[in-house]
C-alpha cells in the first residue's frame, strides 16, 4: 500500500493512499481540553481535507485512540463539522475501540436521522467493507 501522510497534529493524522482511493484520518489519544481547541482541530482537519481532490475517495476515520467524550457541547462541534467532514467522500467508516463508543456513535447516527459511517472494530473487517484488501 502507499500511503502518503499529508498532516499530523497533536489530534489528528491524515493519509492518502491514492491507489485505493482512500483517506484515512486517524485520531491521537490527546484530549481537547477546551471547547475552543476541539473547535480549531476540527477546522483544521476541515481545511486539510479541503486542499487535496478528493472526489470519489473513501474514508477510513479511526477513532480508536480517542478519548470517549459525550457532553453536550463537544457533540454539538462534531455535529457541525461532521457533514462537512465525511460528505465529500463516496463511503465513510469508522474504527472504534470500545462498545461504548460504538454505542455513542449508534446514537449520533440515529440522532442524525440517518446514518454517517458504518462502525467497526476490526480494521480488516472496515476495509473490506470499503472494498479494499487488507494488507
Amino acid at each position: 500500500m502507499s500511503i502518503v501522510p499529508i498532516h499530523e497534529d497533536s489530534f489528528w493524522t491524515v493519509s492518502i493512499d491514492a491507489p485505493n482511493r482512500l483517506v484515512r484520518v486517524k485520531r491521537s489519544a490527546n484530549p481537547f481540553t477546551t471547547l475552543g481547541d476541539a473547535e480549531a482541530s476540527f477546522t483544521g482537519l476541515r481545511r486539510v481535507l479541503a486542499t487535496h481532490p478528493l472526489v470519489s475517495y473513501r474514508l477510513l476515520m479511526d477513532s480508536r485512540d480517542g478519548p470517549g467524550r459525550n457532553d453536550p457541547e463537544f457533540e454539538e462541534i462534531t455535529r457541525r463539522f461532521r457533514g462537512e467532514l465525511l460528505g465529500s467522500f463516496t463511503k465513510a467508516v469508522m474504527l472504534l475501540r470500545t462498545v461504548v463508543g460504538r454505542m455513542q456513535m449508534e446514537r449520533l447516527q440515529r440522532e442524525a436521522g440517518a446514518p454517517f459511517a458504518e462502525l467497526f472494530s476490526d480494521e480488516a473487517e472496515a476495509l473490506r467493507s470499503l472494498g479494499i484488501p487488507p494488507g
